[in-house]
């Protein structure tokens, strides 16, 4: 709150994104009362969970509580947590657009090859050249296109019970 506070006073018209913190369904944080604080808003998208929609889910978590205009999620569409192919990457990214994101920000470093040594090309450029093309094709997308339209919500059901992926580690 601070730190944006001073950035707009020495240029009040510089744009203040917010910190990329990793997550997923199982680490959920409070995003309330962002909207005076940052004109984007990012956070960190792992679809490690199957049979579900974390990006999607994740990314409407994130659009709702903190009423910030732009989100921009980081969705890991790289190589990191699995290899996706670009049909993937485009259902991933498409998942979160029409759950409120209005950009995205990308990790392009091939962290699985990475830690594996093997099939490391440093850049998703140079690695996965197709998966580049989708998303840097749905980045230009997203700045030709209206943004879509989305109903008003009065009312939100949220449930939580102990058990989780995580239950039992």
């Amino acid at each position: 709150r601070e730190a944006a506070a001073v950035a707009r006073e020495v240029n009040p018209d510089i744009k203040v994104m917010s910190d990329d913190s990793l997550g997923s369904v199982c680490w959920i944080y409070d995003f309330t009362g962002w909207e005076n604080i940052f004109d984007i808003v990012t956070h960190q998208l792992d679809p490690q969970t199957e049979n579900m929609d974390p990006i999607g889910f994740l990314t409407r978590y994130l659009a709702d509580l903190s009423g910030v205009e732009h989100v921009w999620p980081c969705p890991h569409v790289e190589e990191y947590s699995k290899s996706f192919t670009p049909s993937e990457v485009l259902d991933e990214l498409s998942s979160s657009i029409r759950n409120g994101a209005t950009g995205f920000h990308f990790f392009l470093n091939q962290t699985v090859g990475k830690a594996a040594r093997k099939r490391y090309l440093v850049c998703e450029y140079w690695g996965a050249p197709d998966r580049f093309a989708t998303m840097m094709n749905v980045l230009k997308f997203l700045r030709t296109s209206p943004k879509l339209k989305e109903f008003k919500r009065d009312a939100a059901i949220f449930l939580g019970t102990g058990d989780s992926v995580f239950s039992g580690a």
